[in-house]
């Protein structure tokens, strides 16, 4: 007997590791696993945003604009760190002009 993971479980670990207390995520996957009407569909609603909102904070503009917060911060040790990792990226990955051009 294999233990097949539902939807729901992963509803439930994405909503928790996205802060939601345990109790929450239990009452709105049990809520999202009833029998709904059609016209309720609101499970491929939440699904496509989640879906959305995990490729947006996976996405590389992300993770630069995240950097660029970061290098302007009060904390230069930070500041230095997200700047060598952003000069990277630009050397690397885009092989374009940097990324952090309007820092210097």
């Amino acid at each position: 007997m294999s233990a097949e993971i539902k939807s729901a479980q992963d509803y439930r670990a994405v909503l928790m590791a996205g802060g939601m207390p345990k109790e929450c995520a239990d009452r709105l996957v049990a809520y999202l696993d009833d029998e709904k009407p059609v016209e309720n569909d609101i499970e491929k609603l939440l699904v496509s945003d989640l879906k959305i909102q995990m490729a947006e904070a996976l996405s590389l503009s992300w993770i630069i604009r995240e950097l660029r917060k970061i290098a302007t911060g009060e904390d230069k040790q930070a500041a230095v760190a997200a700047l060598q990792i952003l000069r990277e990226l630009s050397f690397r990955l885009l092989k374009a002009e940097p990324v952090f051009n309007e820092f210097g």
